[in-house]
């Protein structure tokens, strides 16, 4: 994980993204030709213009190269998986998936969950169907009664927690069992996170708290609320720890590891509230800028006084907040549609609206340095509700069960 906090004084203001569109198909239009097709071509699109431009595919019939012309383009593939595009004088960066996109289950429907352990994979959709991609995949209709809007592995992997908007969070073996439903929300869970081992965790919901439960007995230990409107919607969390605590004893019976541990709410309000899990206190507030809703939080797992907290907001923007600081670090805009999920890790990984997924260099974006690469390739006009990082990898589902997943 690199250090968060390094360049952050570096870091401007952006305005919104260009975003560029390719046939999803493109891969294929050149292995096609490739293996002794006709020329063929494929399109690329810019966001901010919807002109068009056709790239044609030959192959040179001396060298066997495949040679990429276009009138309006520039077009150049660098390795297997990575290509680049030069339109209006601008060059981009485009990757396809490690391997191909799949589905979901048998009859494909929208993937609104993702966790990714160092082994296994899980997906939720909007059925409640929980997917297990161990070998053999294990799936389990009815997990939840509703759209599963969350999950998380504990730290061993073995275990994993789910959320939904049945108003339960579950607790599931990697056989498919349940040994433990947790219940007490009165509103759409929206949101999970693991407290150290996992034998605490915590869930935010639509009733505007966060609550913290203990796993072994399925008990909530307690509930965290704004203090300024007890009804705010938590739409994500994500927890944090002190690195200068390291707890021994459990603080109770039931709060073990909480110790040194924060969590921050953000709310449809758009405020981003901090707590001390175990001190039961508010801590710093991040006020909304626009009163756009907060819809997705990512940060890193270590707590420093220049802590750095991404967070997509509702309107398509990103903000960068540090615990030092009353306005955004950073601030740019992805899109016009909301921000659906963020991922920070080696890098930081952006999705928000139809064909609009975009990975940055976490260090680089730290130091002011927004090389942006668009991970393409998945699917025509492919929505993306939730990524991940893993090893290196990105993983991201939504729409029509697509998995995709990028090296």
């Amino acid at each position: 994980m690199p250090d968060l906090s390094t360049g952050v004084q570096n870091l401007a203001i952006h305005n919104k993204m260009k975003h560029i569109t390719i046939q999803s198909t493109f891969t294929n239009v050149i292995s096609d030709v490739r293996n002794g097709s006709a020329d063929d071509s494929f399109w690329v699109t810019l966001d901010d213009t919807n002109e068009e431009h056709t790239v044609m595919v030959a192959k040179d019939p001396k060298s066997g190269a495949i040679v990429f012309t276009s009138h309006t383009a520039g077009f150049e593939q660098i390795s297997d998986h990575i290509f680049k595009v030069t339109v209006g004088g601008s060059t981009y960066r485009l990757q396809t998936p490690a391997q191909a996109p799949t589905c979901g289950p048998s009859t494909p429907c929208e993937l609104t969950a993702l966790d990714v352990a160092p082994n296994v994979y899980a997906t939720g959709d909007v059925r409640g169907c929980l997917t297990l991609n161990t070998q053999p995949p294990i799936t389990v209709p009815g997990a939840h009664h509703a759209d599963i809007t969350d999950m998380r592995f504990f730290p061993s992997g073995q275990v994993l927690l789910s959320v939904g908007a049945d108003l339960c969070a579950r607790v599931w073996a990697l056989d498919g069992t349940s040994p433990r439903t947790l219940v007490g929300h009165t509103a759409r869970i929206t949101a999970c996170a693991m407290i150290g081992r996992g034998r605490n965790v915590l869930t935010g919901s639509r009733d505007g708290s966060i609550r913290l439960w203990e796993c072994g007995s399925g008990g909530m230990v307690h509930e965290f609320r704004r203090i300024r409107d007890l009804a705010d919607p938590v739409t994500s969390i994500v927890v944090v720890a002190d690195p200068a605590v390291t707890p021994e004893t459990p603080l109770s019976s039931q709060e073990f590891e909480v110790l040194g541990k924060y969590v921050f709410g953000g709310y449809e309000s758009g405020i981003i509230q901090q707590y001390s899990v175990a001190d039961r206190s508010m801590g710093v507030s991040f006020l909304s800028v626009d009163h756009s809703a907060v819809t997705c939080l990512a940060g890193s797992t270590t707590y420093s006084e220049q802590y750095v907290l991404f967070a997509g907001y509702e309107n398509g923007m990103v903000r960068v907040w540090s615990l030092g600081e009353t306005a955004p670090l950073q601030s740019f805009k992805v899109s016009d549609e909301p921000v659906t999920s963020l991922s920070v890790d080696i890098d930081l990984v952006v999705a928000g609206g139809m064909d609009k997924l975009v990975r940055f260099s976490l260090e680089g974006a730290l130091r002011g340095e927004w090389d942006a690469t668009w991970l393409v390739g998945a699917a025509d006009s492919a929505v993306f509700n939730k990524v991940k990082q893993e090893g290196g990898r990105v993983y991201a589902v939504g729409k029509h069960g697509v998995v995709a997943i990028y090296a």
